[in-house]
């Protein structure tokens, strides 16, 4: 049986209909825009403002939850993106300190990833990285920085053989995906001792040292203690 054919009256019918909802749809845009305008052009600015706040540090925090396994070094974040941000909890972008010149923790190695934010090389996203990776070949000597104690020396499924020097003032000098360690835990050390060897074990890409600094379950930067050429 055939469809019965819409006449112009029917036509007519729904293109008023369509009309009354465009209608309704601009009387609730037009009322809102009247709103917006009794609360004042500040106000509308501060909610935009915090709108775009929110969102932002809603997508940093995403990105920071992320599993941020150390590497040979991922792409470091451009200064003016997330690397001027605030650091995370448990790091700080404070100058480290230090009382007197540290010896040097290589003779020879390549800086490949700073302290800050930037691209995780293992898995992808945006984390931060609370040292600074050395390439170096494996097998390269890593001295003690300080005179001091080895309070942790062991095996991490990301920090792969690892060792930390407690040193002046709490300070703890770690030495990561090392291929050996020198040192056990409760030996006292002397600045210049080796320690440990590069490797790459753990959660690595290739033969570096993954150095850090702490003091009270803070990371700062290390890069004072490492040695000038690895910049080059």
């Amino acid at each position: 049986m055939a469809e019965p054919k819409r006449t112009s009256r029917d036509r007519s019918r729904s293109g008023l209909g369509l009309l009354a909802v465009q209608s309704i749809i601009g009387a609730v845009v037009l009322l809102l825009a009247l709103v917006v305008r009794l609360i004042g052009g500040d106000v509308y600015a501060q909610l935009q403002e915090a709108f775009r706040t929110a969102v932002t540090q809603d997508v940093l925090t995403q990105q920071l939850t992320q599993d941020d396994t150390e590497g040979q070094g991922g792409e470091d974040i451009k200064v003016g993106a997330a690397s001027v941000l605030m650091p995370p909890d448990g790091a700080t972008f404070t100058p480290l300190t230090l009382p007197e010149e540290p010896h040097a923790v290589l003779d020879k190695g390549r800086v490949t990833s700073t302290f800050g934010y930037r691209e995780n090389p293992l898995g992808g996203g945006t984390g931060f990285h609370t040292g600074v990776d050395i390439a170096a070949s494996s097998g390269t000597p890593l001295y003690a920085a300080y005179d001091g104690t080895i309070t942790k020396a062991g095996w991490d499924n990301s920090y792969g053989n690892y060792l930390v020097l407690t040193c002046f003032d709490g300070l703890e000098v770690w030495y990561a995906h090392c291929s050996a360690l020198r040192c056990r835990s409760g030996d006292t050390v002397q600045a210049g001792d080796v320690v440990a060897t590069v490797g790459s074990t753990g959660n690595s890409t290739g033969p570096h040292v993954h150095l850090m600094t702490v003091r009270e379950g803070v990371a700062y930067n290390p890069a004072l203690l490492v040695p000038e050429g690895c910049y080059a």
